[in-house]
């Protein structure tokens, strides 16, 4: 009998000594995470979520390895919604689509299947910082000249509801009377950026950090220019664009611009994790986010691929996605009629 005991508590150290020495191994040791991307390859969506995927890693305990997977459809939609009701809230997979979306949620948009205030925020890499560019094909080479066309302009879209190019363009236009013409969707920038080289497509709406990236020598070069800037105010290298306040001429223009546009900017690109994942492991997550925003080899890398860091944490990306909520009534009715009016 005490030969059994002894055998029995010899095995239990055996087993919870390493345990009690070592810790448990880390969650994330050994798995294999995912980025969902709510747009096609290519674009600054994409490019920003490989980069992502290969530094974050190393600030995660355990070291997994992230891979990136393309989740197409309706803008982003698809992919948000697959993010919220089909993935197990084990913090193993998040998502990177139009943060548009999550307004939306507030505009009632039809097809929304998620509650933005449950999901988990990592933080965005940077603002959307949008503007209107168009091709030397248009023949257009300012806003004013965009806005006296005898004929609609035509100009790309991702999907409605998406924050840039749809929703932007569509606020402008009933701010304004823009005399343009939303052709969409197209399955995300690199598409719509191909319909303007085939003369589709005058131009679009996107982040100018994203157009740099993809078309850098066609700006320098007079093949594209910059009419207009969907920001607060203008960019540093930017300085003699107009910014879309003047497009408005009432009080109301200017609070939709300011909640359709401004407000959205700061949570445009945004790193979204499901519901219910548990706590540590969101806060790990948070934290790796954090740290890899500022880490000298992943700047190197964006930079390289001139791509921006104008980082947003998690928290503050929370509070911003809050406080679209709180929009007065009258003017998310008023968004809700211009965004999704046809």
């Amino acid at each position: 009998m005490k030969k059994n005991i002894f055998t029995m508590l010899f095995t239990l150290t055996f087993l919870i000594l390493p345990l009690i020495t070592y810790g448990s191994p880390p969650f994330f040791e050994g798995k294999t995470m995912r980025i969902m991307v709510g747009v096609s390859a290519g674009g600054g969506f994409d490019l920003h979520a490989r980069i992502l995927a290969r530094h974050m890693p190393k600030y995660i305990p355990g070291k997994p390895t992230i891979i990136v997977e393309n989740v197409t459809g309706a803008g982003g939609l698809i992919c948000a919604n697959q993010l919220y009701k089909a993935v197990e809230p084990d913090g193993l997979t998040f998502a990177h689509f139009n943060g548009g979306f999550l307004f939306a949620q507030a505009l009632e948009q039809p097809g929304i299947e998620f509650d933005a205030r449950k999901f988990g925020y990592l933080g965005c890499i940077a603002k959307e910082n949008a503007v209107l560019w168009v091709t030397k094909a248009s023949g257009l080479r300012s806003i004013e000249q965009l806005m006296a066309s005898k004929t609609p302009v035509k100009l790309g879209g991702t999907g409605i509801g998406a924050y840039a190019p749809d929703s932007i363009i569509r606020i402008w236009k009933a701010v304004s009377n823009m005399p343009v013409q939303l052709v969409t969707p197209y399955k995300g920038g690199a598409q719509v950026r191909l319909a303007a080289e085939a003369g589709e497509l005058a131009g679009s709406v996107i982040s100018w950090d994203a157009m740099k990236a993809a078309w850098p020598k066609r700006f320098e070069t007079g093949e594209a220019f910059v009419l207009l800037q969907a920001v607060e105010k203008p960019m540093k290298d930017l300085p003699k664009v107009p910014t879309d306040m003047i497009l408005a001429k009432t009080e109301e223009g200017k609070k939709l611009i300011e909640v359709g546009v401004h407000l959205n900017n700061i949570f445009a690109r945004p790193f979204v994790i499901g519901p219910n994942i548990p706590k540590d492991r969101l806060e790990i997550l948070k934290a790796a986010f954090e740290k890899t925003m500022k880490d000298k080899e992943f700047l190197a890398e964006c930079e390289k691929s001139r791509l921006p860091v104008d980082a947003v944490t998690g928290d503050e990306l929370e509070r911003a996605v809050m406080n679209a909520f709180k929009t007065p009534k009258p003017i998310l009715d008023k968004l809700k009629d211009v965004i999704y009016k046809q």
